[in-house]
C-alpha cells in the first residue's frame, strides 16, 4: 500500500475517533446535567426509581465516554472525573449492571 493511502486512512480513522469522542462527551454531559437537575431540584412526586434510572443512564454514558477516550489514547480518567464533577455514586457503579429489581422500577 502506498504511503499516501496509509496517510489518508490514518486521517480518516483519527476523524472518526474524534467524532465518536465528541458524541460520547455530549451524551455524557446531557446525562450529567439531567441527573444534577433532578438531584438539586426534584420535581413533585419524583420517585427513587426515576433517580436510579438517571443515575444508571449517567453511569452508562460515562463508561462510553471513558472507553472512547481510551480508544483515542487519552487515559487520564481521574482527571476527567474531577474536571466534570462526576458524582462518586456514578463512578462506583462503573462496570456494574443494575439489579433486576432496579431495572424493573
Amino acid at each position: 500500500m502506498s504511503s499516501v493511502f496509509m496517510s489518508a486512512l490514518a486521517k480518516e480513522i483519527a476523524e472518526e475517533k474524534a467524532q465518536g469522542l465528541g458524541h460520547a462527551e455530549r451524551t455524557m454531559m446531557a446525562a450529567l446535567e439531567e441527573y444534577r437537575r433532578f438531584t438539586v431540584e426534584p420535581t413533585a412526586g419524583a420517585t427513587r426509581c426515576e433517580r436510579e434510572a438517571l443515575l444508571w443512564g449517567l453511569t452508562t454514558s460515562l463508561a462510553s465516554f471513558i472507553i472512547q477516550r481510551e480508544a483515542c489514547g487519552l487515559t487520564d480518567t481521574d482527571r476527567v472525573l474531577k474536571l466534570y464533577g462526576i458524582p462518586a455514586e456514578a463512578v462506583a457503579r462503573l462496570g456494574a449492571r443494575p439489579r433486576a429489581a432496579a431495572a424493573a422500577c
